[in-house]
């Protein structure tokens, strides 16, 4: 078991740093995610404990997992000049915005969003830009404002670019990861960013890559699916692949989890499939900054095979 003692005032994204736990694999998941623009200054400890959220935007959200026999995840997101009375609503996997949305009128565009049938009056829009939600959610965890205030302000200020919009979000999931951020449409997320990696982060964005010393995972894949594509997706960037790994089957060797991974390419790369062996290895580390660690089990890569054929099922 990986374990380490730290005082109290330690961060808990050092402390996570510094027991090397893997980022494979921690990526949130859900089925839809909605975002709504909502000035930070307001946001509560959680996006539905803010003040002025619609009552009704809590069951509304429990019945679309229910519909969707899944999570629905709401994430608050911020810009410098957020309006309180007027918001954005974006919401994926649809990739479909709806801007200068009163207050009142949310609830109205969300049910009509997911029945079918928008308003005339805020018509629906495809979402076009790369969009990037930093956490800053400091109210959640002060790693979040320590480290993705950073990030989010080289992203606005040094790192602009105009097929990319970039917003503060509340909280993502995986504080000890800050500084964290998705990136939508892919739903692609992201942990341990710098200001030293950040930029090659944007430039593999623009070329629709993954950048994978800082990938967690796919936020659409769930549980082994998600270790292996992120494990896979890793790889390829060390290798300076372009690939897209597809997970064919998986099996269990002794102690260890074998992965059969097929990658498609839009280019020609002399690997075509891969096959990868992961252990279970156990991480004391911590939940959050003011919080006591907690045991997690992960999947540790241990041995990556190559093969230039695909193995037939």
């Amino acid at each position: 078991m990986e374990t380490t003692s730290f005082s109290h005032d330690v961060f808990c994204t050092d402390k996570a740093l510094a027991l090397k736990e893997p980022l494979a694999g921690t990526a949130p998941h859900a089925k839809m995610f909605v975002f709504i623009s909502w000035p930070k200054a307001q946001w509560g400890y959680d996006a539905l404990d803010t003040p002025a959220i619609p009552e009704k935007l809590a069951p509304w959200l429990e019945a679309q997992e229910k519909r969707l026999q899944g999570k629905v995840q709401l994430r608050l997101i911020s810009q410098s000049r957020t309006s309180p009375e007027q918001h954005t609503v974006m919401i994926f996997p649809d990739s479909r915005q709806y801007r200068n949305v009163p207050r009142d009128s949310l609830m109205e565009v969300l049910e009509n969003h997911v029945g079918g049938t928008p308003l005339k009056e805020f018509p629906p829009a495809p979402v076009d830009n790369l969009q990037i939600f930093v956490c800053t959610h400091g109210r959640h965890d002060k790693c979040c404002a320590r480290y993705g205030q950073k990030i989010y302000q080289s992203l606005r200020n040094e790192i602009a670019h105009p097929d990319i919009d970039v917003w503060e979000s509340s909280h993502l999931g995986g504080h000890r990861f800050a500084a964290t951020a998705m990136v939508f449409p892919q739903a692609d997320v992201y942990g341990w960013l710098t200001g030293e990696n950040v930029s090659t982060w944007v430039t593999m964005l623009l070329q629709n890559r993954v950048y994978g010393p800082a990938y967690r995972g796919n936020a659409w894949l769930n549980d082994i699916s998600q270790i292996a594509d992120a494990y896979a997706r890793q790889f390829c960037y060390e290798q300076g692949f372009d690939a897209r790994p597809v997970l064919r089957q998986t099996r269990m060797e002794n102690e260890n989890l074998i992965c059969d991974i097929e990658l498609t390419s839009p280019t020609t790369n002399p690997v075509k499939s891969l096959t990868l062996s992961l252990i279970r290895k156990t991480f004391e580390s911590p939940i959050s900054c003011d919080n006591p660690p907690e045991l997690r089990n992960r999947w540790i890569l241990q041995l990556v095979e190559t093969h230039d054929s695909v193995a037939s099922e």
